[in-house]
């Protein structure tokens, strides 16, 4: 088989995988939305970002759900670590953030 030939016959699956990863990355996006709800919500409440029953309750119920599709959930799981940690730097960043007086000098 051509290597022409060889790239026709995949170039439909790539397409879908190419479809499929910029989906992944808006499902990402959204989440990162809930994220920022999440701790503006925690902010006024005065509760902690780190929440470590609730995340390992995530991971366990992402491991279940990995394995059910047929996914590894090693795997899984380190993903989710990833994103969660991610979430968490970005919910404590936001959470920190005092703003700035409009305005206001630099300073050196």
């Amino acid at each position: 088989m051509t290597d022409t030939r060889f790239s026709d016959r995949i170039r439909p699956w790539r397409d879908e995988i190419d479809r499929i990863d910029s989906q992944i990355l808006t499902l990402l996006a959204r989440r990162q939305d809930q994220v920022a709800q999440v701790a503006a919500l925690k902010k006024k409440c005065a509760m902690p970002v780190y929440h470590p029953a609730r995340e390992e309750d995530m991971i366990s119920r992402l491991r279940t759900q990995a394995a059910e599709k047929g996914l590894d959930p090693d795997v899984t799981e380190n993903l989710f670590r990833v994103i969660i940690r991610q979430s968490r730097v970005k919910q404590t960043f936001s959470m920190q953030y005092k703003g700035v007086r409009p305005g206001a000098g630099v300073l050196i």
